[in-house]
This record gives C-alpha cells, structure tokens and sequence, in this order.
C-alpha cells in the first residue's frame, strides 16, 4: 500500500498541471501609451484588442499569436469587444461620445452607428442569442456619474433604447454586462464616495 502511495504521488508531482499552472507569457505589443487592453474569445480562439497608433488587435491560437490587424481611423479612450462567432462588436468611447462598430475577422467594418452622450466612459457590451446588442456604460449628465443601458434590437428599422438604471448620490463607474441562457442581462457595477465603496447589481429581462 505504501509503495502504491508512494507511486501515486510520484505520478501526480510529474504530469502536468491542467489548471492552476502558468504559461511563459506572451509580448503582444510595445506602446508608447496605456494601451488598455481588452480579450473576448470564441472556442478556442481569443482575440485581444489594444490602443496604439491606431486600435490593433490579434488572434491567439494553441498559446501562439497567428495575426495582428490594425482598425484604421479608429481612435478609442476606453473600449469593450465580443465576438459572436462570426462577426466582432465593439462599444467604444471617445471624448465623452460612445459609438458601436461591427466588423469581421478581415476588419472590415460592417456597420456603424453613434449614440447621442456627451460624457460617456467606462463602455461594455454584450451580444445575446438573437443577436440583440445589450450596452452599458457610466456618464455623468449633470446629477454625477450614473449607470445606463441600452438595446439596439436586432430587427430591421428597430430603434436603439435605452434607460438610467442607477440615480445614486454616489459616483457609479466601471460597468460590466453579461447575459445568461435565459435571457436575463446582469449588470454589475461600483459605487464611491470618499467614505464609501461598493458593489451594485441589477438583473434585468429581454431589456426591460
């Protein structure tokens, strides 16, 4: 019995660990800026986008980068990217103006499309099943900064809506959105002051 033991470690010490373990990281770029970058993935290809001379981005495949593209005349402060399988959406800021961009693994641009802010920061998105765009972001519209969402429905002449979700005395930033099977979009978020700091939550359906 011992000597099985024994063995048994001896084995589990030498095989490689599947989680928990490290790789060499990879350099993926040298900028002479914060690059800010952002990952979305599909299967098991990932996809990091950055700031640089213009937005760049590449593909990594089996922990080796196989292609690095560049959006030109793109300029972004913060952004968020998904990948839907087939096509990337991108909710990007700029000088307080937020736009959404779709484009496809060549990069070229599919569609555009500007939403009407003035101090929108902190963007993220998502994609559901039906193809409909979940959006959240922080802006600050005179009552300080507040958490909004909005949907662009994926249906021709459909408008983009969007509602307020937090009306706080605190400053609410950094929102992050994601959505389950059933349809419910979470959006998480945080709250300050100079004496206060926390998490806020909501779970909304089908964008209402």
């Amino acid at each position: 019995m011992k000597k099985f033991v024994g063995m048994l470690i001896l084995l589990l010490l030498s095989s490689p660990m599947v989680y928990g373990s490290w790789l060499t990281p990879l350099k993926i770029s040298e900028e002479s800026s914060l690059p800010r970058p952002t990952i979305t993935s599909y299967g098991e290809e990932i996809f990091i986008f950055w700031k640089g001379k213009n937005l760049t981005y590449c593909t990594i495949e089996d922990k080796n980068i196989t292609s690095y593209r560049e959006l030109q005349g793109i300029k972004a402060d913060s952004l968020s990217t998904y990948f839907d399988g087939r096509n990337f959406h991108m909710l990007y800021s700029l000088n307080g103006s937020l736009h959404y961009i779709s484009f496809n693994k060549e990069g070229h641009i599919l569609r555009r499309a500007s939403l009407n802010t003035i101090s929108a920061i902190d963007p993220d998105l998502v994609v559901d099943n039906e193809g409909n765009i979940h959006m959240v972001w922080s802006e600050d519209r005179g009552d300080g900064y507040q958490i909004y969402y909005g949907v662009k429905p994926n249906e021709t002449g459909a408008n983009f809506s969007e509602k307020k979700l937090t009306f706080s005395d605190l400053s609410s930033r950094r929102p992050k959105i994601g959505i389950d099977r059933n349809g419910y979009v979470h959006v998480l978020y945080d709250e300050a002051s100079p004496n206060i700091r926390r998490v806020g939550y909501f779970k909304i359906y089908g964008g209402r």
